[in-house]
C-alpha cells in the first residue's frame, strides 16, 4: 500500500480489512508522517514481521513496488504512472479533489487497474484480480505493457532540445547525451 508522502489514517482501515479477509502479506509505505508510522506499528503489532511491514519515507519506492504483486494506492499521477511503467496492477482507493479526481476514470478506461470506492469491498477487488488463475491480472498487465512508455523522459528531453528553446536546450543537451548512452 502506498499512501502518498504524508500518509493517512485511512490506510489503517485498509490494512485491517485485508488482514481480516485474506491471507495476504502487506507492505505499507506511510510516507513522512512519523506519527502515522508509529500508530500503524502499534495497531498492527501482532502482524509485524509475519504479514505486515511498515516503512516511513523512502527513496527506494521502486524496490517496494517491484516486490509487490498488487499495489493499493491513491490516484496520485506519479504513483500510477510508475506502477504502469513497472507493469504492476493497481487498486485505486481514492483521489484528491481537483488534480486527481479524473485519474480513477483514466485507470478504468485504459484497463490499468481497478477502482475500489468502498473500502469494505477491497478484499473483493483483490479476489477479482486473482480469480480464474489471475485472468484480470494478466489483462491488466497486457494493457499496461501496451500503454507504458519507458522512453518518455528521453523523448521529452529531445522535444525540448528540438523546440529551439534557446538556453534551456543547451542546459538539457548534456543530459540527453547521457540518456542515449544508457539506452
Amino acid at each position: 500500500m502506498i499512501n502518498g508522502s504524508q500518509g493517512s489514517r485511512r490506510i489503517m482501515k485498509m490494512a485491517k480489512i485485508l488482514l481480516a479477509c485474506s491471507n495476504c502479506r502487506i507492505s505499507i509505505v506511510a510516507g513522512s508522517n512519523a506519527s502515522l508510522k508509529e500508530c500503524l506499528e502499534r495497531e498492527l503489532a501482532l502482524y509485524l514481521g509475519s504479514r505486515v511491514r511498515i516503512y516511513g519515507f523512502t527513496k527506494d519506492i521502486k524496490k517496494h513496488m517491484l516486490a509487490a504483486d498488487i499495489l493499493v494506492v491513491r490516484a496520485s499521477p506519479n504513483v500510477l504512472m510508475e506502477a504502469v511503467n513497472l507493469c504492476k496492477p493497481v487498486i485505486v482507493t481514492g483521489a484528491l479533489k481537483g488534480q486527481e479526481e479524473k485519474n480513477p476514470e483514466f485507470v478504468v478506461r485504459y484497463n490499468l487497474g481497478l477502482v475500489c470506492r468502498d473500502l469494505k469491498k477491497l478484499s473483493d477487488s483483490i479476489s477479482e484480480l486473482l480469480s480464474q488463475n489471475g485472468k484480470r491480472l494478466q489483462e491488466i498487465y497486457a494493457s499496461q505493457l501496451r500503454f507504458r512508455n519507458p522512453h518518455a523522459a528521453r523523448e521529452i528531453a529531445e522535444f525540448i532540445i528540438g523546440a529551439d528553446c534557446g538556453s534551456t536546450a543547451e542546459i538539457w543537451r548534456p543530459a540527453l547525451s547521457s540518456c542515449r548512452k544508457l539506452v
